[in-house]
């Protein structure tokens, strides 16, 4: 197709500010503004197909380039009611853990299609040797399991001729299960930056889904030998949230613990309470947690659940006394450290005295 053919003012006027090639959004642009299927192209396991390769205008070579389309899934935000008004609010606080995790994605889609090797060598110059380039689309699954699969449904539904090659995402474990069974039967690759879960590593269920982090088996060890080899704990209270991701990290600890040698073993109790995305739904819930925890006696807390989750939490901790010099709370990745940023609790709430007189800590993965 000669160069003439494509919608050039439109692709390339100076608003878009990406007619040079090595720009980020120039792909984009040109694969969102193409009405055609010269760019279609999809993965299938272990090879990469191509439907047809074309010339792009602006490029200095002649050579035949082909796209090939990236999805990405990820919960920037996340449903509140607040005062009887349901709102979308970023995730842990400022957001700023989902907004990092997809710069990186964006800025490796970059490195590839412009052979850049600062970050990984093997990728210099790959722009000369590979007629592929990557583009990619971010659509927000405000952490919902069913926004995830209805948006991914209809990105392919309404684009069969130019479905994504491949998933980016999803975030919460709970989100990227029910999708890698969907991305699975469509023979599309899913990888995840933040998914932990334990059920993940089911590779028969789940045939073509990858993640850049460790599951939750790994780290559930290296907590436990922490517990036991360095704090001396022989009692641990889990406080975790019930979906895919709370539930298998506590069973993961409790698998943890119980391969340890006899005699140098903990106890573990789990007590948990349902996610919702509006956490006032769940009060009840989580205090009827936090006043077993206070009755099991227990001293060192886990905790395994969300941002969102913990004002209330620690609120509720400081009612029913567990909180102090002579308790420690230690809370999985799950609570970003940037939740915190830019947090303020004024002198004298209960908040306040949760975090100074107690011994909390944000474990990361």
């Amino acid at each position: 197709m000669a160069s003439s053919s494509f919608p050039r003012e439109e692709c390339f006027s100076s608003v878009y500010a990406s007619n040079d090639p090595s720009s980020y959004a120039y792909y984009d642009h040109i694969y969102s503004h193409l009405k055609s299927t010269f760019f279609a192209s999809s993965i299938h396991k272990d090879s990469v197909e191509i439907v047809p390769p074309q010339t792009f205008p602006h490029t200095s070579t002649d050579d035949e380039l082909a796209l090939l389309h990236i999805m990405g899934l990820s919960g920037f935000t996340v449903s509140r009611r607040i005062n009887g008004t349901v709102r979308l609010l970023s995730r842990d606080g400022n957001g700023i853990q989902a907004y990092s995790t997809n710069s990186g994605f964006v800025m490796g889609v970059h490195h590839f299609n412009n052979g850049i090797g600062s970050v990984v060598p093997q990728i210099e110059g790959i722009n000369r040797t590979c007629p592929i380039r990557l583009v990619h689309t971010m659509y927000d699954t405000e952490s919902s399991q069913t926004i995830a699969l209805d948006t991914f449904s209809r990105v392919v539904l309404e684009n069969s001729d130019r479905r994504p090659g491949a998933v980016f995402g999803a975030w919460r474990s709970a989100v990227s299960i029910p999708l890698a069974v969907l991305t699975g039967t469509r023979d599309i690759p899913q990888f995840s930056p933040l998914s932990t879960s334990t059920e993940l590593d089911d590779t028969a269920q789940y045939p073509l889904f990858s993640r850049v982090i460790p599951s939750d088996a790994g780290t559930a060890r290296a907590a436990v030998a922490y517990f036991r080899n360095r704090l001396d704990v022989s009692f641990l209270g889990v406080l975790y949230v019930n979906d895919a991701y709370g539930s298998a990290f506590h069973q993961a600890i409790r698998e943890a613990a119980a391969e340890r040698e006899e005699g140098d073993q903990i106890e573990v109790k789990g007590y948990t309470f349902s996610y919702n995305e509006n956490v006032d739904f769940v009060a009840s819930e989580i205090e009827l947690a936090i006043k077993q925890l206070k009755e099991s006696r227990f001293r060192v807390f886990f905790g395994v659940f969300y941002g969102e989750h913990y004002d209330i939490i620690m609120n509720y901790a400081y009612d029913y006394g567990i909180v102090g010099p002579e308790y420690l709370w230690i809370i999985s990745d799950g609570v970003h450290t940037s939740y915190f940023q830019n947090k303020r609790y004024d002198a004298g709430l209960d908040l306040e005295f949760s975090l100074v007189c107690s011994m909390v800590s944000i474990m990361i993965s």
